[in-house]
């Protein structure tokens, strides 16, 4: 359970209600795959589809559809794309079922052999402005121009006709791998998407791209290529919202094979919808934890006006062999916003990830996570958690810092929780140059020491001082220049290891190693806290 999630009102309740694919889910003892929709509002089950045939990975790809067949209640999208018919060899199925009873309302099968139609889904909108909603289909092993081009259907939501097909330009592009729907991006009325042809070559071989496509016409907008050989930029896509302010949808392309920063270590590309400029291209930061692997939007976190995204690295190590990692990133500067990791070997989290609305009523969005080797309901069960939304904690003083060689300023943050009862802060340091060790520092006041010790930063804390500095409190900047360190708020580093007590302010700063241009240190901002 928790490999694919999707949001959007089943129940026409005004609240979205989430989506959660289990492929390998039980039906009269054959995994045949099942899908089910909980309330958004309290949780509550409301309703199961179940795939039609052993083996066929039902529910690996799953969509809100929005009215597809106009009764005022949302359907639903699923894909299959190993499904196989008699005489069918893993030609795939999409199917849209009806939100208001659960009836098949088209059941779309694949032409050719091994064709993995349903790989991808995705609600487009209204493409043709006939008052349904209509829906896209990829299925990238269709050989129409080559072995394994890919393709890209767009169906009718009123009677299930083709309103437009794409083809992948040349064997092995695999169009169709994912699929996202963006809005109105060339102001015509109509609404366009993307659709990621991950192992497409550009400059090199199997760069990836990511095709946007006009709703109305059926034509190329534009077209994306990833900028590293073996990169497959469009494994994954999702719509994220306005990050630039130019009233335009704009989107994010996960490259899980990136090996840019090492073997499988992934990465991520956030581009304007309406120009199609790069906004933000980051690199995982350890070989094989696959960055990119699942991308979404998470709305609204830190309460700045703009929209905020999430990716996973379902693979990542740290807390054990593929416990996974899910970071919320700020849509306005890129930078990690909070961090949460998979609590045991295995759980792969994040290998679904979808916003949940504000589920909990405090004002911040929160998240759907898929945790596909959770053994909670049983060996491998899987779950998926509801993670309330985060917001940065504390006040940021001392900002900018001192510009270091990357050309930046360093920044901290604080992620978490200010309540002492749960003992859940992190500190973030970003925009350290890549490679270059640091610590963390507390202080009991705020203070002002320029350039302490020949650093060309300063010192921004006062009154009695700690040092993060044991052991595997000392940190290393990865490929994205940062690191970051989950702190014990029962023992702060200062003589007998003090708890944090409520109602106290401490404050915060990093020092780190510097080239610029010889060795040196330098110091981020700082953050105030006040804790409860």
């Amino acid at each position: 359970m928790g490999g694919a999630l999707a949001l959007g009102d089943v129940n026409a309740d005004g609240t979205p209600d989430w989506i959660v694919g289990i492929r390998n889910g039980q039906v009269n003892g054959l995994p045949t795959g099942l899908v089910r929709v909980y309330s958004g509002l309290d949780g509550t089950f409301l309703r199961e589809f179940e795939g039609t045939q052993g083996n066929s990975a039902f529910g690996s790809a799953l969509d809100f559809a929005g009215d597809v067949n106009g009764d005022g209640v949302g359907d639903v999208i699923v894909g299959a794309p190993l499904h196989q018919e008699a005489g069918e060899i893993q030609n795939g199925r999409a199917f849209v079922f009806s939100g208001l009873d659960g009836s098949v309302l088209y059941s779309l099968g694949g032409a050719g052999f091994y064709d993995s139609m349903g790989f991808a889904v995705s609600g487009v909108g209204d493409a043709n402005l006939d008052g349904f909603a209509d829906f896209a289909v990829g299925a990238p092993g269709t050989d129409n121009g080559g072995n394994d081009t890919g393709s890209v259907t767009v169906y009718s939501g009123m009677d299930g006709s083709v309103l437009h097909a794409f083809q992948g330009t040349d064997p092995g592009d695999l169009l169709g791998s994912s699929l996202a729907a963006l809005g109105d991006l060339d102001a015509d009325g109509f609404p366009d998407f993307a659709a990621g042809a991950r192992n497409r070559d550009g400059a090199q071989a199997n760069n990836g791209s990511v095709v946007v496509i006009s709703g109305q016409f059926g034509t190329v907008l534009y077209e994306r290529f990833g900028s590293a050989a073996a990169q497959s930029m469009g494994y994954s896509l999702a719509a994220i919202g306005d990050l630039d302010g130019d009233s335009k949808v704009d989107w994010i392309a996960g490259s899980a094979q990136d090996a840019r920063a090492g073997s499988a270590a992934g990465s991520f590309q956030v581009y304007s919808g309406a120009s199609g400029s790069l906004l933000y291209d980051v690199l995982g930061t350890s070989a094989g934890e696959r960055l990119g692997e699942s991308v979404a939007s998470a709305q609204d976190m830190d309460g700045d006006g703009l929209d905020d995204f999430v990716v996973s690295a379902p693979y990542d190590g740290l807390k054990g062999v593929s416990a996974g990692r899910v970071e919320v990133r700020s849509g306005a500067t890129g930078f990690v916003l909070c961090t949460v990791y998979g609590e045991n070997a295995y759980d792969r989290l994040g290998l679904g990830i979808s916003s949940a609305g504000d589920f909990n009523g405090d004002g911040i969005p929160d998240l759907a996570v898929g945790i596909p080797g959770a053994d909670s309901g049983g060996n491998l069960s899987g779950e998926v958690r509801i993670l309330a939304g985060c917001r940065p904690q504390g006040t940021v003083y001392c900002s900018p810092a001192v510009t270091n060689s990357t050309g930046f300023a360093a920044t901290l943050l604080a992620s978490g929780s200010a309540q002492v009862a749960t003992n859940q802060l992190t500190l973030i340091a970003q925009e350290i140059p890549a490679g270059q060790f640091g610590y963390f520092l507390v202080g009991s006041n705020a203070g002002w020491v320029p350039n302490p010790a020949g650093s060309q930063g300063n010192l921004c804390l006062g009154g009695n001082l700690g040092r993060y500095n044991l052991g595997p409190q000392i940190q290393l900047a990865g490929p994205d220049g940062a690191f970051q360190l989950e702190l014990d708020l029962q023992a702060l580093p200062l003589p007998g290891s003090p708890p944090v007590t409520a109602g106290q302010t401490w404050y915060f700063q990093c020092w780190y190693r510097d080239l610029d241009p010889i060795s040196t240190s330098n110091f981020s901002d700082a953050v105030e806290i006040l804790f409860s």
